[in-house]
């Protein structure tokens, strides 16, 4: 009687613990609010993104937002009074081009979460649980 009891709790546990699930959902779709207005873009002082370029170590991963909206991600190669000289991380090779810090409007350090990354650590979570679900039933079976 007593290892039925204890199977229904630990099935119960890892149930509550499969679906509760590591990573919240977004509450609302990304066309919810796409009739707003967005935001006006804010440019930062030319003189404080050289200040900031100037502490970062040649070869950070940066990602830069142009004046004219354009956005990439990109590697330092050199910082000069006149602006950055940079090279883009794309699948083709790209060669360095130099961006005037009075075309930047936003550099910022790149952030390396990826879709990829969060669905194989969930595909993991996931399986782990499966498999302590599997341990708790062969446990506890009779």
């Amino acid at each position: 009687m007593t290892s039925k009891i204890l199977g229904t709790r630990a099935v119960a546990i890892v149930l509550a613990i499969a679906l509760t699930g590591c990573a919240p959902r977004p509450m609302f779709s990304s066309t919810a609010f796409a009739t707003q207005r967005r935001p006006q873009r804010v440019v930062d002082d030319p003189a404080l993104i050289r200040r900031f370029v100037q502490q970062l170590p040649i070869g950070s991963t940066l990602t830069i937002v142009e004046t004219s909206g354009a956005k990439s991600t990109v590697l330092l190669m050199a910082v000069d009074p006149q602006g950055i000289v940079v090279k883009p991380k794309t699948r083709i090779p790209e060669p360095a081009r130099m961006v005037p810090f009075d075309q930047l409007a936003r550099v910022e350090p790149a952030s390396n979460h990826s879709f990829a990354k969060g669905f194989w650590i969930g595909t993991a979570v996931g399986a782990g649980s499966f498999f302590l679900f599997l341990l708790f039933l062969v446990a506890n079976g009779d």
